[in-house]
């Protein structure tokens, strides 16, 4: 009889599907240890690139995980974290840009972010269970007659009347009822907004008008006395993809961190490296770290501590989900092995090396040699569970995605009466990662290639494609090389670069091609920018994914040639390379007119 096919323990979902606190807590590695400032009282802000588990750490500080994973009642609990997603909401529908430009742009766009916020808080709050509080019916009813009245009326929304126990004899009635209130609110400046659109230019509103400093700090002044909820603790805002906020809301966003109201609400923030500004809505002020708010860089982390941090954190990724969804009870390494001929051909070749050039020299550049004496270039495997965590590049998202892709492909290969996957293959992992690694860069082929997308917009990915082809060739020059760094996979430069250049380092950073960090200066005098290229396009460019004792030079005008003229940048380095790896002025022949 042949056996159903096993649940795939590699199934991606996204923080917002996983509704059972449990299930979060289930697939949850604790890395919040790692970036306790997250959870610590003040303003935050974490960067990563896509799937690099920033919304997942906001899932787990949600309350109902937070009650499970610390075995306490609400009101106990280290703070009580509001998440408030940006992605698909009312604060990035189309329509808001027709308030560019428009007299009272900022207010408005105020109003939609405070409503927005305050809607988040009530819902949480209404799906909170409060059985074990005696008093909180009575507390939410004191609230709403003396306290949300008072405020929702100053904003101009006058149909609102008090209530009593009779008919709201629940909290979550309650706040269902505030719920309704700011929603009808939120959807009279949609239908004002729907006519501008139309056509209705002239158009004035005179709706309520939610603000800041008239209803949400006041409202949540308030909500953090309840006594059912922790005491003398702020409220957490977990505001996720902030970058895709539009320029005035980011400005209004940092104007509210600005205030330093952390003793009641501290704003938790994370972007994908592609935050607009930290300007406040006073344009000549703009909030800074560490006086405003603390700053997380998620790739500065992984990438400095990729060797124990982020591997560890992998393996108990991929134990619990083997344990839990496959009661396998398996070591990842076990899990993913190496190819034993390779590493055995690798020991031998480090040993003789060892022997005539020294440790040193085995250690730096065994495995580069390796894959040069291949002589089929197809042949060297970048299989096991230690490569796998090297080509990750610190983005869980692509590790797990990969790990799908190779438990799917396990399955389907093993014969139809035994479909129990206790271990992948190192054939099907080589075979997965090249397909995975060319796929990456196809998506960004089909960005550039897309008519319907803007052409601006097409170009800047397109430019993004020739730094990356750039950067991963020379690599390959280098590891062909004699030069005593062969082993290389980032880049740094010292001084300014063209706003273009800016531009296309920051997309690359944000769409996951690079990781940004900083590097000593060449000078010797402060810091330079470092970016290291992401490890899983290893295969493209026949790269040694374990590449990190060496890093790439280069004067801002060779980066903007990497950029705009990838023929010119490669011949550059091999003639550099040619020279003894010696760094040319900036001003020669090479050099764009830009």
């Amino acid at each position: 009889m042949e056996n159903k096919n096993p649940n795939n323990p590699f199934i991606y979902s996204t923080p917002d599907q996983i509704k059972d606190p449990q299930q979060a807590l289930d697939l949850f590695v604790d890395v919040l240890r790692d970036f306790y400032l997250i959870e610590s009282i003040g303003n935050t802000f974490i960067n990563g690139p896509r799937g690099s588990g920033k919304s997942m750490m906001f899932r787990i500080m949600k309350p109902d995980c937070q009650k499970i994973c610390l075995n306490r009642n609400l009101d106990v609990l280290n703070y009580f974290a509001i998440y408030i997603p940006i992605k698909n909401s009312a604060l990035n529908i189309e329509e808001l840009q027709y308030l560019k430009g428009r007299h009272g742009e900022n207010i408005l766009n105020e109003h939609v972010l405070a409503t927005y916020f305050s809607i988040a808080i009530f819902e949480r709050l209404y799906e909170e269970s409060f059985d074990d509080y005696s008093k909180a019916t009575e507390e939410c009813i004191l609230f709403f007659n003396d306290v949300f009245i008072k405020y929702i009326t100053n904003t101009g929304y006058l149909n609102v009347t008090p209530i009593n126990i009779d008919t709201y004899n629940t909290p979550n009635k309650i706040f269902k009822k505030i719920v309704n209130i700011l929603e009808e609110i939120q959807d009279s400046f949609s239908t004002y907004i729907e006519k501008i659109t139309l056509g209705d230019e002239n158009l004035k509103y005179k709706g309520a008008l939610c603000l800041y400093r008239n209803i949400l700090f006041p409202l949540v002044n308030e909500i953090v006395r309840f006594s059912f909820l922790p005491k003398d603790k702020p409220l957490y805002l977990l505001i996720d993809d902030a970058d895709l906020l539009s320029d005035s809301q980011t400005k209004i966003l940092n104007s509210w961190v600005s205030y330093r109201s952390t003793s009641i609400i501290c704003f938790k923030i994370t972007s994908q490296w592609n935050y607009k500004t930290y300007s406040t809505s006073n344009s000549s002020n703009k909030i800074d770290s560490p006086h405003d708010y603390h700053e997380i860089n998620l790739s500065d982390i992984y990438t400095s501590n990729i060797g124990d941090r982020y591997k560890d954190n992998l393996k108990a990724i991929v134990e619990k989900r083997l344990k839990l969804m496959t009661n396998l009870d398996v070591t990842a390494e076990s899990y993913f092995p190496g190819n034993e001929k390779q590493e055995e051909a690798l020991r031998v070749f480090e040993d003789k090396q060892k022997e005539e050039y020294g440790y040193d020299y085995a250690y730096r550049n065994a495995r580069a040699d390796y894959m040069l004496s291949l002589t089929n270039e197809y042949s060297y495997s970048y299989g096991g569970f230690e490569q796998l965590v090297h080509l990750s590049s610190g983005i869980i998202r692509n590790f797990i995605d990969l790990s799908f892709k190779m438990f799917d492909s396990a399955v389907r290969k093993s014969p139809k009466h035994d479909r129990s996957i206790s271990f992948i293959p190192n054939s099907i992992q080589n075979q997965e990662i090249r397909e995975y690694s060319n796929w990456i860069l196809h998506q960004l082929d089909k960005t550039i290639n897309d008519d319907h997308l803007c052409p601006l917009y097409c170009n800047k990915y397109k430019l993004l494609r020739n730094l990356i082809s750039s950067m991963g060739k020379a690599f390959r020059l280098y590891l062909e090389s004699k030069s005593s760094e062969r082993r290389k996979f980032s880049f740094y430069f010292d001084g300014d670069v063209s706003k273009d250049v800016k531009d296309i380092l920051k997309l690359g950073v944000s769409e996951g091609y690079f990781h940004h960090s900083t590097h000593g200066s060449k000078t010797g005098l402060g810091r330079s920018h470092k970016y290291i290229m992401n490890r899983m396009l290893s295969p493209i460019y026949k790269l040694d994914p374990f590449s990190f004792s060496g890093y790439l030079y280069v004067t801002p005008e060779k980066l903007e040639l990497a950029v705009k003229d990838e023929k010119a940048f490669i011949h550059y380095i091999k003639e550099r390379i040619e020279k003894g790896d010696k760094v040319e002025a900036e001003t020669d022949q090479y050099k764009l007119d830009i």
